[in-house]
């Protein structure tokens, strides 16, 4: 079961899109998309959208995310994704999902992302062949050769469904270069603003 489902889902039930997550999240950031990555390895996902109880209510669309998460699992007994909150607030619907990894969130998803250290995604067979920019006052340029000298650091690859706005993502540590279209906006927070194919965040 893929992510197209599960969007096709809130497509009809709801319009428009947002999201947000993070304990220290401001009003702002309760108007953006967003992805959470832990230490654990867990991945939080929040999405809040318009939604009209005029037609439909959250307990239909509740039944019915549940309803994917379980046939999902029965490809892969392996994950863990839970349904954690889904609720209406006054116009709009927030639905929060939690993943116990990124190869869950992806294999639910259909989108690919990974969470973990250069070294790691090296040896998966990623191309790290590519420009990213400090986030220091220096904004150091940086391509594969230092990338791969930094292996013990933390990267997230993400491929961008980005079709308007922007994707905050919150990183559990300080961010140290972020690859094209992606805006360090604090220490441990980004914007993804562009439609590159993927994009890149290294954090410590």
């Amino acid at each position: 079961m893929k992510k197209c489902l599960l969007m096709g889902i809130l497509a009809v039930l709801t319009l428009g899109v947002v999201a947000c997550a993070n304990e220290d999240e401001t009003t702002e950031e309760k108007m953006m998309n967003s992805l959470s990555v832990f230490e654990d390895g867990s991945i939080e996902n929040v999405i809040v959208e318009d939604f009209s109880e005029n037609y439909y209510n959250v307990d239909d669309l509740t039944k019915m995310i549940q309803d994917t998460i379980s046939l999902y699992k029965k490809e892969d007994p392996d994950s863990t994704i839970v349904l954690e909150t889904c609720e209406l607030l006054e116009n709009q619907v927030k639905v929060v999902m939690k993943y116990n990894s990124s190869e869950a969130y992806s294999g639910y998803n259909g989108e690919d992302l990974f969470v973990g250290t250069i070294q790691e995604a090296y040896d998966e067979g990623y191309d790290l062949n590519i420009a990213l920019t400090g986030t220091d006052k220096e904004a150091l340029k940086i391509g594969r050769q230092e990338l791969l000298g930094m292996g013990e650091n933390h990267i997230v690859i993400l491929e961008n469904t980005i079709k308007e706005g922007s994707l905050r993502v919150n990183c559990y540590d300080t961010i140290l270069y972020t690859g094209d279209g992606v805006s360090c906006i604090e220490k441990k927070k980004a914007d993804v603003t562009s439609a590159q194919d993927f994009s890149v965040i290294v954090f410590k």
